[in-house]
């Protein structure tokens, strides 16, 4: 199959010594190994996960589709693909397999986390400079109808890369909370200190009242979102639990928090007072657009996609029960927006204490650095 190669782009790529191919000079070693680089990302990154059979499943067929593809349609080992291949196999998706253009980019983006993962371990030669899926993600626009719209899939590597970019301390926070949280702007607003239970003695001998609120009594380390504040809209108040890095990011914030006799935790850059609703979206549009702006196949990434991303990774990637994941969202009993059938779920009650340590322990990380 062809490279795609072109003379403008190989003309470049002669003058500065680079190869539009880089790949192609492991194909012989990857061909020698006795290990399945696939298996590899199966057993070292997604069984730490803890996914259901079904998602692992889901993975290990895309995996299955892409082996078969490289192999006997290009003849190429399967971790050494220029973007020429990654096109084809979109082409053959769509084509060949009748796959609708949003899964064609689910499944490029399984794919797309296997060759972040080999970016990031040291035993492969994977550069971060490089990522052929990434390379064709990037340039291709599915188009769906409009009704077909989705929330963008980013990668945890994507969001990072974002969140790496948000120089100012505050704005991160906002954005890390919300995406860790699933929290609604409205919510993030409404948070007083006193809602804020913090291992943080420096900033408790300044702020008196963090942590004061009776809900967060013998729960250290945690945020209290109330239901009966203004545009809260959810229906029940939860108490949820905050990791290592959360805490980090918020000292490293209250550290800096300007001197103002507000109540809130976050205040507004000019005026000192009480964050409003579009002071959130204008720190999610700078960070996030244009880059993720809307186009034709996406909605563009708002404060809400926080709450999306949130939700998701819960219910789809974990298989979190679903009493337990409206308790993290704060749904009511019977709530519509992940109902299944009404009427049992009036008599299952869960609490902060039954997701707290599976929080801490599976929720995604964020602020790694990046090499």
């Amino acid at each position: 199959m062809s490279d795609g190669s072109d003379q403008p782009a190989d003309s470049v790529a002669e003058a500065f010594d680079r190869s539009r191919d880089p790949l192609a000079e492991h194909e012989a070693a990857f061909d020698a190994l006795d290990v399945d680089p696939f298996a590899m990302f199966v057993d070292e990154h997604l069984a730490e996960r803890d996914l259901a059979a079904s998602t692992l499943n889901t993975y290990r067929g895309v995996f299955d589709d892409w082996q078969a593809f490289m192999t006997t349609t290009v003849g190429r080992h399967p971790a050494c693909p220029a973007p020429p291949h990654v096109e084809a196999f979109m082409t053959y998706l769509q084509q060949e397999r009748g796959n609708h253009l949003t899964t064609v980019r689910q499944k490029l983006g399984r794919l797309n986390a296997v060759y972040e993962f080999w970016q990031d371990h040291p035993a492969f030669p994977h550069s971060q400079a490089f990522n052929p899926v990434q390379l064709v993600l990037s340039r291709n626009d599915f188009e769906p109808d409009e009704a077909e719209k989705t929330p963008p899939d980013l990668t945890l590597g994507e969001i990072r890369a974002v969140l790496q970019s948000v120089t100012q301390i505050r704005d991160r926070l906002i954005i890390l909370l919300q995406l860790k949280l699933g929290l609604r702007a409205s919510e993030l607003c409404n948070i007083k200190l006193r809602d804020l239970s913090l291992h943080a003695p420096e900033a408790a001998a300044y702020y008196e009242d963090l942590g004061a609120h009776w809900a967060l009594a013998g729960r250290p380390n945690a945020l209290y979102i109330p239901h009966d504040r203004a545009r809260n809209k959810s229906g029940n108040p939860r108490v949820l639990p905050l990791d290592d890095e959360t805490r980090t990011l918020t000292r490293q914030y209250l550290r800096r928090r300007p001197t103002a006799d507000s109540p809130y935790l976050f205040l507004a850059k000019q005026t000192n007072s009480k964050l409003a609703h579009q002071d959130v979206t204008g720190v999610w549009t700078d960070a996030f657009q244009p880059l993720y702006e809307e186009t034709k196949r996406r909605r563009a990434v708002t404060s809400h996609y926080g709450r999306h991303r949130f939700t998701t990774f819960w219910r789809v990637e974990q298989d979190l029960p679903r009493p337990l994941v409206k308790y993290l969202r704060g749904d009511v009993p019977g709530t519509k927006s992940i109902q299944e059938k009404a009427g049992i779920d009036e008599y299952i009650h869960t609490f902060y204490e039954d997701i707290a340590s599976r929080y801490r322990r599976d929720i995604y990380s964020l602020l790694e650095v990046q090499e």
